[in-house]
């Protein structure tokens, strides 16, 4: 069993017993629950339920592990900035 739901305007496939990592979940505290009642499809042992916009009486019921989870850092490239001729040419439309 899955489903498709709608966290902060984003879509995640959620299941059973995985972890999701989502962004900035307001309120949210270790072994809190929140529920997620934007259910856009769910899959039961392949009968599929496609929402209209959402599917009726269903939400996703999750435990919050770590309310803030940090990643790797990724590096940034160096800007490299425009040469004296790349600002003063004009572009011709």
């Amino acid at each position: 069993m899955y489903a498709i739901v709608e966290i902060n305007g984003h879509q995640f496939k959620v299941e059973a017993g995985k972890k999701l990592f989502v962004d900035h979940l307001a309120g949210a505290e270790s072994g809190a629950t929140v529920e997620f009642d934007k259910v856009l499809l769910l899959d039961n042992e392949g009968q599929v339920t496609v929402g209209v916009p959402t599917v009726a009486g269903a939400k996703v019921v999750a435990e919050v592990v770590s309310p803030l989870v940090k990643g790797a850092h990724l590096p940034q490239e160096a800007s490299q900035g425009l040469s004296q001729a790349q600002r003063l040419s004009p572009s011709i439309h």
